[in-house]
């Protein structure tokens, strides 16, 4: 009778420890299964942070380029305002000195037909 009671109480602590496995097998593929999402779920992130990557590193690259064909033009734009300057200044000065030849000229003229009208 005591024997039987052991064996009773060992075959429901078997039970128990066996239950106990169960579960625990359970709770760990339920954790191996929530790791394989979250390694997928990190996957794709990592995925999509690298196309993102590509992307913004290829739109920079476009901005530069961009932005290196504007200073390009700046630059060129520069020269030519310098090169109009100059010759803007140039003309000026070959205008000033066709003012003052005109006004000699026309002093002279003024000259001349005072003279022709005294002669007269």
């Amino acid at each position: 009778d005591d024997k039987e009671l052991r064996i009773q109480n060992l075959e429901a602590k078997l039970a128990l420890s066996e239950q106990n496995n169960l579960e625990l097998i359970e709770s760990t593929k339920m954790k191996e299964l929530q790791a394989q999402n979250l390694q997928a779920t990190l996957e794709t992130t990592v995925n999509e942070l690298d196309e993102l990557n590509r992307k913004l590193t290829s739109e920079h690259s476009a901005k530069e380029a961009e932005v290196q064909n504007l200073s390009s033009k700046l630059s060129s734009a520069e020269q030519n305002i310098s090169s109009l300057k100059k010759t803007l200044k140039e003309q000026k000065t070959i205008a000033e000195k066709f003012k003052h030849d005109l006004q000699k000229a026309v002093m002279e003229c003024d000259g001349m037909a005072q003279q022709l009208f005294i002669e007269q």
